[in-house]
């Protein structure tokens, strides 16, 4: 879609946060949004920015001046009750770049501390921030977790007769010993809490534990009543450095616990992927969603380092094939079945990192961008459909986006002109003369 003026937000934005409202607005929450010497991404205001889809404009949201809490990418956003969204976890700043060799790897550098946009001395990088955001009436409730979170997951879940906000995994960081750990709890936050503004809403204990560490899963609701309600089967997925389970259910009907674990019936490395991203095609009302695994890498291609000061991460290419995901919630496990590629050449390529996943409409799927079999940036927009065998399937022929980018958001508009069409806006792309990550500071919009 092209016009007169530039279609993008009036700020670049990587690893933000892209969540549709009950009125069909697409509010936008944070994400880095100013490079530093080159290399650093920092997070930094606006906050918040909405589009309208019934005017096709990006807009300034009067919660945009009420927010004053700790700027963050790659955190996790709820929505709650249709037009709220709830924000959690994050970090302020980051450094992204290639490192040259036999294999090209794309490094992530995180600063314990950070003297960049702080009122006084250095502060912490990791954030431990929840922030609800009421798009509608132009509040912002702000309150904390029990300690510092990133790459972890959140949803709003029934659990007996109250929603409750359930964040999963992530990789935490103390504040004392300057030491990152993988989390293997999950911590609850009562909505009614956090609605009243109460200052410490959010917990963990000894009895709430995961049944395994992880950090940078994925999560879906299995079953829920409407489309923002609350979920009364929640998924998580993956991240599991070795071993099992590979998911977890947290369920509202199970009498003999709130989190349960689920098992694979064959061998499969999924429940060890990192970064994946869970499609949700919806079958029958009521009953457990149909799931697709796209994208990510195998835990023994990624890299941690811990230093005094600095949390580094290296990527090697995305090597995880896309998976079909059956949940079983009465016998507890799972199964994975193949998807159909033989008119998709290469093979290769729909290897990815770091791309957006949508449903821009039943039984299909969307993959945008993302870091492609060669670890940078592709334009490949690739899609898959289910016919009647109930099997996903490459539908191509393959689209081509109009800027290669990963970390971006690509979100479904329910309302307005463009109903059912694909917004996709900012992330970061590779400069091919010098190497340098820069921010995809456009949107585009696909119209099916």
């Amino acid at each position: 879609v092209q016009g007169l003026f530039p279609f993008a937000p009036s700020r670049h934005r990587a690893f933000h946060t892209a969540s549709v409202l009950e009125s069909g607005k697409v509010l936008f929450s944070g994400g880095f949004n100013r490079l530093r010497d080159g290399e650093h991404f920092v997070a930094e205001g606006p906050f918040f920015e909405v589009f309208d889809p019934f005017t096709g404009l990006f807009e300034r949201p009067t919660i945009e001046d009420e927010f004053s809490g700790q700027e963050v990418a790659m955190h996790r956003a709820a929505v709650l009750e249709g037009h709220k969204v709830i924000i959690t976890g994050g970090i302020s700043e980051a450094v992204f770049k290639y490192e040259q060799g036999g294999e090209i790897k794309l490094k992530m550098e995180v600063p314990f501390e950070t003297t960049y946009n702080c009122d006084e001395s250095a502060c912490f990088t990791f954030s431990k921030s929840v922030v609800v955001a009421d798009e509608g009436a132009g509040t912002v409730v702000e309150s904390f977790l029990p300690k510092r979170l990133v790459v972890h997951q959140s949803a709003i879940v029934q659990k007996g007769g109250d929603p409750t906000v359930v964040i999963s995994g992530g990789i935490t960081f103390n504040d004392e010993t300057f030491a990152p750990s993988t989390s293997d709890r999950y911590i609850e936050c009562g909505v009614g809490d956090i609605l009243a503004g109460e200052p410490a809403v959010c917990a963990e204990d000894d009895s709430t534990s995961l049944h395994a560490p992880r950090y940078s899963h994925a999560s879906a609701c299995l079953v829920e009543e409407g489309d923002l309600g609350p979920c009364d089967e929640y998924l998580i997925f993956g991240g599991v450095n070795e071993g099992q389970p590979p998911a977890e259910v947290f369920s509202s009907t199970r009498e003999d616990g709130f989190n349960k674990p689920l098992s694979f019936t064959e061998v499969t490395k999924l429940n060890e992927v990192l970064f994946p991203f869970l499609a949700k095609v919806e079958d029958e009302p009521g009953k457990p969603a149909k799931l697709y695994s796209f994208g990510g890498v195998s835990a023994d291609s990624v890299s941690i380092q811990n230093t005094e000061s600095v949390l580094t991460t290296q990527f090697s290419a995305p090597d995880v094939m896309p998976q079909q995901v059956n949940v079983n919630l009465g016998t507890q496990n799972m199964t994975t079945a193949g998807f159909d590629l033989k008119d998709l050449e290469p093979a290769g390529a729909v290897y990815r990192l770091f791309p957006s996943v949508s449903v821009p409409e039943a039984g299909r799927i969307m993959l945008v961008g993302g870091l492609g079999e060669d670890n940078t940036p592709t334009k490949k927009v690739l899609f898959f459909e289910e016919p009647e065998t109930h099997a996903l399937t490459y539908s191509g022929p393959a689209k081509k986006a109009k800027t290669a980018r990963f970390g971006h958001t690509a979100t479904v508009l329910k309302h307005g002109l463009l109903e059912g069409a694909v917004l996709i806006v900012g992330g970061m792309k590779v400069d091919k003369g010098t190497g340098s990550i820069l921010f995809a500071d456009d949107a585009e919009i696909y119209i099916p």
